[in-house]
């Protein structure tokens, strides 16, 4: 895919990060899924994976022709999940279900900045993520009551601006439908 007019957020001035129209960038890549149950609402299986080659190409008479090839920086380009469900039905009445569900995200290292600028050894990466979540909800007719532990083993995460954020976390939800 070719890619014309790309609005992108450059954040070359931390203080003062502005958008700019990228005029050429490819993007190669491929998104994989894929889901089942493979005993029927029991058990749900699944995955996704996503790997994106985003990389700028501008013309010659562009200002920032001495970035020609670089990827785009403070895109992931390599991440995936898993997921399982597990579904019990009729636990203490024909109403009900109870449900465990647990989540694995993974997240390559990427360059905050330009690949091609600065320092080799000396550039804002990042880093590669594992992040593990796990919920279990109890459904009772129209109301629904879920426990969740997010970021279970509290490793770092980061977003895509390399700001830091929570570790674990615990959430108690509560849905009643009317």
């Amino acid at each position: 895919r070719k890619t014309k007019d790309l609005i992108f957020l450059d954040f070359t001035d931390f203080r003062f990060p502005k958008y700019e129209n990228k005029s050429n960038v490819t993007t190669e890549g491929f998104e994989l899924s894929v889901e089942g149950n493979p005993f029927y609402n029991t058990i749900k299986l699944g995955a996704n994976l996503t790997y994106q080659y985003l990389r700028y190409k501008p013309s010659a008479k562009d200002d920032d022709y001495f970035l020609y090839g670089d990827r785009l920086p403070n895109v992931p380009y390599f991440f995936g999940n898993l997921f399982s469900e597990l579904n019990i039905d009729s636990l203490f009445s024909k109403f009900d279900k109870l449900s465990f569900n647990y989540n694995i995200h993974y997240t390559h290292n990427y360059f905050l900045l330009w690949e091609s600028q600065g320092i080799q050894n000396s550039k804002t990466v990042i880093p590669e993520q594992w992040l593990h979540n796990i919920q279990v909800t109890y459904a009772y007719n129209n109301i629904n009551i879920g426990l969740g532990i997010k970021n279970m083993t509290n490793n770092y995460a980061y977003d895509n601006y390399l700001a830091q954020l929570p570790g674990r976390s615990y959430h108690l939800k509560t849905t009643i439908s009317l």
